[in-house]
């Protein structure tokens, strides 16, 4: 099974060796397996998912660790969201604009985000991470929109999106 899927996704993954892209398809299925993103949680479903019951689970952890310590990660992760827009594009009519923020210890993250619409979930397929706190600006809004057409065809989306005008007062624009 794992060389069939290796065939057919090797295509999108052309820069990466079979080794990440076997290792990318074992992650996904541990976190489906065991629920969770957790990789002391994840390294206890390996050995069934490897059929390798005898290897050491520090030796599935370490595996996992290797795999996220890859170098250029930011490429796998374009190929990623590729990959997942070319499955759901036709299935999907809406895409949303709009702006998130992440706390990681005491530093927030504050990114404006394009997701895809896909059975009323929104799946972020592309992100630009804002220099400053706040609301972005219309070349904020352009810049990411048009990076996003180089990497995804649009053609044909709707595109929702609320644009903050002054103090809290919403106005969406078409």
């Amino acid at each position: 099974m794992v060389s069939s899927l290796l065939a057919q996704f090797k295509p999108y993954f052309f820069e990466f060796s079979n080794g990440i892209i076997k290792n990318l398809f074992l992650v996904c299925s541990a976190i489906i397996t065991a629920r969770s993103t957790n990789l002391n949680t994840l390294k206890d479903y390996l050995p069934q998912l490897l059929e390798k019951e005898s290897t050491l689970v520090d030796s599935h952890y370490k595996r996992l660790i290797r795999f996220f310590r890859m170098k250029e990660p930011d490429k796998l992760v374009a190929c990623i969201l590729k990959v997942i827009y070319r499955l759901l594009k036709d299935k999907i009519k809406y895409i949303i604009l709009d702006g998130t923020q992440w706390e990681r210890g005491k530093k927030t993250f504050h990114l404006l985000t394009l997701c895809i619409v896909y059975q009323n979930v929104a799946i972020p397929i592309f992100w630009h991470q804002l220099d400053k706190e706040g609301h972005s600006s219309e070349a904020d809004r352009e810049k990411l929109l048009k990076e996003a057409i180089g990497y995804f065809n649009l053609k044909g989306k709707v595109l929702l999106a609320i644009v903050r005008k002054g103090l809290g007062e919403l106005r969406p624009r078409f």
